[in-house]
This record gives C-alpha cells, structure tokens and sequence, in this order.
C-alpha cells in the first residue's frame, strides 16, 4: 500500500516536472526566436539594457527548464542528489520572489519614481537606428493603451529635443501626425495606464500569484518528503559512492558545460557584455583549474599516485553496489588489460572478492571476468574465470589473468604515447584559450560602440 502511493507520488512529480521542462523548452525557444528576429519589442531602460523582452524570456525559459530537468529525471530515478538539487533551486526561486515582493512593497515609491526617470531618460533613445525594438515596442504599447509618453506627451519633447510626438500618439493616427502641435494627442501618460490596469486586476495577478505560490510549495513539500525517505533508507555504500558515480561526474561536467556555453553563445547573439564577461571568467576560472592540475600532478606525482589509488581502492571497495561503477572499472581493466591498483590481489579489498577464511562468499580469492585473458574461440564470456586466482602466485596467475595493476599500465601507456596525450591536452586548450580572447575581442568592440554612440 505505502509503495504503491509513493509510486504514484513518483510518477505524478514525474508528470507535472515534464510539463514545468516542456515550457521551459517553449519559453527558451521564443526567447531565442525573439532574440535573432530582434521581436518587436526590447528594454525601455537605458540603465539594463540587458533586460529586454527577448533575454528575460531566455533567461526564465533556461531556469524553468534546467529545474523541471532536475524534478523529472529525479523523480523517475528516484535520486537524492537530483531531487536535493530541484528543492534547492525551487527554494532560491520562491525566496527570491518573496524579497522582491517584500521590497516592492517597502520601497514602492521610490520604485516608482526610479522607474519613471529610467523611462524618460529612455525614451531619447526612441530615433536611434540600432533601438529598432524600443520603438516598436512604444509604438504598440502607446497604440493600444492609448496613452503617450511615460507621465504625458511632453515627455518626448523633453526626449526628443524639440515639439514633436511619435505617430501612434495621435488619437487619430495617420503618417507623420506626430509632428504638428496642433492635433489632438493622448492626454494620459503609459504609466499612469501600466498602474491603472494593475489596480483594475489586482485580483486576478493575487489569484495567479497565489497559485504559484501553492504549486511552488507543494512541490518543495513532496521533494522535501522524498528527499527524507531516500536521505533515511541511503546506507554508508550510497554516502560513500556518490563521489565516485561517473553518472554524478557526468551530471556535473554537462552543468558546468551547459552554463558556459550558454552565457558564450547568447552573449555574443545578443552583444551582452555582462554575459560574455561570466563566458570568459568561467572558460579562464577551467582552464586555470585544469593547468592547474596537470602541474601539481607533474611536480607531486607519488602523491597524486596515492590520491588516485584511494580513489581506485573505494572503487573497488564498492564495485558490486554500483552498476556504472562496475561497469568503469570493468571496462579500465579489459582496455588496459590489468588487473585492480598495484596488481591483482587488490580485489581482497572487495567483501565478496576478500581472501580470508572468514569470507563465506562464493567470489572468495576471486577476480572480476574483466581481468582474464581471453580464450582464443570464445564466444561466451566465462563469468567464473578468476576463481581462486588470489590464492595463486604471480607466475601462475599471469596464466589466466591480467596479474600486473592499472596504475604501472596507465603509465606505460601515457609513456607510449606522449605525443598523442600532449595533442590532447593541447586540443583542449587552444579552443580554452581561443574562446577567452575572442570574448575579450568581442567586449572591447562592443564598449567601442557604445562609446562612440554616447
């Protein structure tokens, strides 16, 4: 009964997350859409240029997405650090609506009066050729509110420098109509319309709110009670395996390349320089991280020996309890054709593989199939082939199994074809080092351009 609701609870979390990632998708697409068309609409604030329609629909499609991603996939896996990644980003989300909510309100007339000088000062912007967007964006709004300017119509002869109003101000609208003083233009100003019809559907954006507000919860409840369960039933082997998870691993590495990529790729669509300067601090935070580490495990070679070898021993520790795990270390040992760390008795590290007479395992004194030599002619792969190999010595072991250790192999092998690795490494730094100074090239002209514009 219990594990039939929780299935149910599962799938249902499973459901409503793929519905939250699929809108993200959507929302992603039209602000990509919006951003290479240029839309018709674009910030009316010269202090965020940054915050057009375009990009905060890009930006809200891409958080929508990545947390529905987290809520579904953890759901359907049932795991801990997925769902503890969703109710974290879930909670930043709701706090972060709350405090601007709570601010809003504090300071709504100083809110207010900031916004409306931003809009004015905005406004100037209107007749420039690269704003395209701010003045389609007017032009629709001023049209279908009937209003002009942000306070009133003078607002653009301020703007503009001389008596003259956009078309659509016109209550009768006709090719440049705007641009004799004596018709008749709309008396009140957007804002004042913005405010008005806020208040005139208040209940409606509170009834929205609220509804957020409880499917927000209700999901932060239902992951915080599935993250409990999981958080109560984890044994010492989940704790201790979830550092060396390659799906964990990979998780991460596809986060970390999915953000980077991100910020580079709409930051140079888009001409954003705070994007690009977070694309090229991220790309030159890696690439020093990497270099990094190539030099302390040159110059502390034992050591990062030893590291590597705690690293491989909980590997081995935890090879029955983790099927990726298994499959890893299965696949080092037949590509490299060895056998545990330092040779093939490593295995006693292993509960089922250990070689001691109090062992009642079945695997006891054995080796994993993937250390055996293969059988010339065999098609079936013979599960049972490092039986009892531990309790043989080196010369008779090397009869049937890999006897030597994956760390002597590993050198071998990186000694055999250093010119292979140092390609590799230095295929991996030049697109680094490329992308930082093209980053760099690119927010130069662009602050270039704005520059000369002003």
């Amino acid at each position: 009964m219990a594990r039939g609701c929780l299935c149910c609870l599962k799938y249902m979390m499973f459901i409503f997350n793929l519905i939250f990632w699929l809108c993200g998708c959507g929302l992603l697409g039209v602000g990509i859409w919006l951003s290479v068309s240029q839309g018709s609409f674009a910030t009316f604030s010269p202090s965020f240029p940054s915050l057009s329609a375009a990009n905060m629909v890009i930006a809200i499609g891409a958080i929508v997405m990545v947390t529905g991603f987290l809520g579904c996939l953890g759901a359907i896996k049932e795991n801990k650090c997925l769902l503890l990644s969703f109710f974290i980003v879930l909670l930043i989300i709701l706090l972060a609506e709350l405090i601007l909510l709570i601010l809003f309100f504090v300071y709504s007339d100083k809110v207010s009066e900031n916004a409306k000088q931003d809009l004015k000062d905005g406004l100037a912007l209107y007749n420039s050729d690269n704003n395209i967007g701010l003045r389609n964006a007017w032009n629709i709004i001023q049209a279908e509110w009937k209003c002009c300017g942000v306070i009133a119509y003078t607002d653009w002869h301020e703007a503009l420098k001389e008596k003259v109003v956009p078309d659509r101000c016109c209550q009768e609208h006709y090719q440049n109509c705007g641009q004799n003083s004596t018709n008749m233009f709309w008396n009140r100003g957007c804002f004042e319309k913005v405010e008005e019809w806020l208040d005139d559907n208040k209940h409606l954006l509170g009834t929205i709110g609220m509804v957020i507000l409880v499917v927000q919860v209700f999901s932060l409840l239902i992951v915080a009670i599935g993250v409990y369960a999981k958080v109560q039933k984890a044994t010492d082997t989940v704790r201790d395996t979830f550092l060396i998870d390659p799906a964990v691993v990979l998780i991460v590495v596809g986060v970390v390349m999915f953000f980077i990529t991100f910020c580079g790729c709409i930051g140079a669509l888009r001409e954003n320089i705070r994007l690009l300067k977070t694309f090229s601090f991220s790309l030159t935070l890696v690439f020093l991280t990497q270099l990094s580490i190539a030099i302390l495990g040159f110059f502390y070679s034992d050591q990062t020996r030893d590291a590597l070898g705690k690293f491989v021993e909980k590997a081995i520790v935890h090879y029955r309890d983790d099927l990726d795990l298994q499959n890893l270390m299965d696949y080092i040992q037949k590509e490299f054709k060895c056998c545990g760390w330092n040779n093939y008795t490593d295995w006693s590290w292993n509960l089922y593989f250990n070689c001691t007479h109090e062992n009642p395992s079945s695997e006891r004194c054995a080796v994993p199939y993937s250390c055996c030599t293969p059988v010339p002619g065999e098609t079936v792969i013979n599960t049972m082939c490092g039986f009892g190999v531990q309790t043989q010595n080196y010369l008779e072991a090397n009869k049937s199994i890999y006897p030597v250790g994956c760390a002597d192999k590993a050198v071998m092998w990186i000694e055999s074809h250093l010119l292979l690795v140092g390609a590799l490494a230095l295929g991996l730094a030049l697109p680094q080092i490329a992308g930082v100074v093209l980053s760099q090239i690119l927010i130069a002209q662009i602050q270039d351009e704005i520059t000369s514009e002003l």
